[in-house]
């Protein structure tokens, strides 16, 4: 294949593309660059590591590897600002998005879900996991060198296999619902769309796999 050399990113590693409608722009290692009816480009921090990006409403979306998810417009900055508002989605606390993709010129469909899970993470788990994972670590107690609960196999279990255990039923619980968003009145936040379209619907359902 031939290779393209475009103004701008000659000399840099292109990692993700996307195009939509007069709209398409290029991720390389230090920018976003937009490519429409005119060059342009944002400077992307180097401590952020982008996986995804979508164009909606004529702008391009990006996720991050850390389940943020950023609205980026040239005409607003030249640089990334904070991500888009998702505290308190699905009546969680701390949110992370696993997806995205855009239904239509307008909307973009969401998965959103649990952090992976870890002793700093743990807090963010629903209730009913927390008391099971207590009541297991409980039951693999010592007290004085000798089991608290000498009848429970979980005693018998390495400290570090415990932990993965929990880790593995963790992942049975991370994985969220999808939803349909539009951008917001303010510009860092996100609106959530109740879609009684049957076709928009079923099309929504769709991306998300």
């Amino acid at each position: 294949p031939k290779r393209v050399v475009l103004r701008g990113i000659a000399d840099e590693h292109c990692l993700l593309a996307v195009a939509g409608g007069n709209l398409s722009a290029i991720l390389s290692t230090t920018k976003l660059h937009f490519f429409g009816h005119d060059y342009k480009c944002i400077l992307v921090p180097p401590t952020l590591t982008l996986k995804q990006l979508v164009i909606v409403s004529g702008t391009v979306v990006a996720l991050s590897d850390h389940g943020d998810v950023y609205w980026c417009s040239t005409s607003e900055s030249k640089a990334f600002g904070d991500p888009m508002s998702f505290r308190a989605i699905d009546g969680l606390s701390v949110v992370r998005v696993n997806h995205i993709s855009a239904v239509d010129s307008s909307y973009m469909y969401i998965t959103t879900g649990l952090p992976e899970w870890s002793k700093e993470t743990h807090h963010v788990y629903p209730d009913l996991f927390k008391q099971a994972t207590k009541t297991v670590l409980l039951m693999a107690q010592y007290k004085n060198q000798l089991p608290r609960y000498p009848e429970s196999h979980w005693c018998q279990l390495p400290h570090e296999l415990l932990l993965y255990i929990v880790m593995l039923a963790a992942s049975e619980v991370r994985n969220g619902k999808g939803h349909v968003y539009r951008r917001g009145v303010d510009a860092n936040t996100l609106q959530r769309i109740n879609i009684h379209n049957q076709e928009i619907q079923h099309v929504a359902c769709g991306c998300s796999h």
